[in-house]
């Protein structure tokens, strides 16, 4: 949201949006907001106490009447009542290749209903994992109806054009681009370990799915990384956790994975998980190489100048190392992550880092003029 902020408010004066966010973590983005251009306004059912009457009212009485959307959807409804149009800012909402959006779907319809632009923005969007051609058409007749998708990868717009969807869609760049550092207060112990160049390590629980494994079988595969890296020259680990919000914490499953190994125990270590994103981005820019599979981890990484590894489980992943590096050499898909493998890409890293270094330096600015034109293209919808 920082990076969308930013772009909004360079193009627009005195921009301000209402973020209506689903997930438990909205009430504690909205408790902690320190940026007075953006007003919360969770979403409707995260605000309703169970059993309540209206929780009666909604789950009894109008859960399957032409009321449902309006009700279900309040928060987001009122918010795009208050607002000039309304930005679809989750980038893995119409991925595709895990799940199936039918609740944004349903939200899309209403707030199209109100004739005000409905735009996708900074979006991944690639084939059905399962291959699903009606469900992939159904898609496709969908997305024509937004008056803008602002695609984060050139491989997204490659897709859409396959698929016949090419009026309303233009590439851009990842908003998280465009997010400003903000050095944490740190520990001394955490700021000494910092001063000793360790890579950064960055694995999370939720990408077991894309393995065909369960979180313990993955938690003890990530163990055997961490210790196949310390063994074949990494003098030092830190782990750095990226989101941390109750189903998929990155936080708690790397820190099980920490606590978990018998050996080099202080050869690693785990930044707190109350950092935010800038925060976090800072610490990344200070490691000498980053291994990544939270994407928002990896751009922080590749917009500081840090040599980056993707652990990719989607479309997102080898799109943007494609768009960055101009290959997806330094994208291990995830089913090919195996102790092996992720201790020789490092070596290999390493001994080019420098080149990858200067790589990512001369592709910032182009890939954050990129992401600034998503504001132009906004414009001239608005027109």
């Amino acid at each position: 949201m920082r990076g969308t902020i930013e772009i909004l408010s360079r193009r627009f004066v005195n921009a301000s949006v209402i973020l209506s966010s689903f997930g438990e973590d909205a009430l504690l983005d909205a408790r902690s907001e320190i940026d007075a251009r953006i007003q919360h306004k969770p979403h409707g059912s995260l605000l309703t106490k169970k059993y309540s009457p209206a929780w009666w009212n909604y789950r009894v009485l109008h859960r399957r009447t032409t009321d449902f959307r309006h009700i279900h959807f309040r928060a987001q409804y009122e918010g795009l009542m208050k607002s000039a149009c309304v930005l679809q800012i989750g980038g893995d909402n119409y991925s595709m290749d895990h799940h199936k959006p039918y609740e944004h779907m349903l939200l899309d319809n209403l707030l199209m209903s109100s004739n005000k632009p409905v735009v996708l923005w900074g979006a991944s969007i690639g084939p059905p994992l399962d291959s699903d051609k009606v469900y992939e058409q159904e898609m496709m007749n969908h997305l024509r109806r937004f008056d803008l998708i602002l695609a984060r990868e050139t491989k997204t717009v490659q897709y859409l054009a396959d698929c016949g969807v090419t009026q309303n869609v233009k590439l851009v760049a990842d908003p998280a681009f465009l997010l400003a550092p903000s050095e944490p207060s740190l520990n001394s112990e955490m700021s000494q370990f910092l001063q000793q160049a360790p890579i950064g390590l960055n694995l999370s629980p939720i990408v077991s799915r894309f393995r065909e494994q369960n979180v313990s079988d993955w938690l003890q595969t990530t163990r055997e990384c961490i210790s196949s890296l310390l063994n074949s020259g990494t003098e030092k680990i830190l782990l750095v956790p990226h989101v941390t919000v109750k189903d998929g914490n990155d936080y708690t499953f790397m820190l099980q994975a920490m606590n978990g190994m018998t050996r080099a125990r202080d050869r690693i270590k785990i930044l707190p998980d109350s950092l935010s994103a800038s925060e976090y981005k800072w610490v990344i820019g200070q490691l000498p190489l980053f291994i990544g599979a939270r994407t928002h981890s990896t751009i922080a990484a590749l917009s500081s100048g840090v040599p980056t590894i993707s652990i990719g489980y989607s479309i997102k992943a080898t799109g943007i190392n494609q768009d960055v590096y101009g290959h997806t050499d330094w994208c291990i898909p995830i089913h090919q992550v195996e102790p092996g493998l992720l201790a020789q890409k490092v070596s290999e890293a390493y001994s080019k880092r420098d080149e990858m270094k200067a790589i990512l330096l001369n592709r910032k600015r182009e890939m954050q003029a990129q992401a600034h034109k998503a504001a132009d293209y906004l414009a001239d919808v608005l027109d």
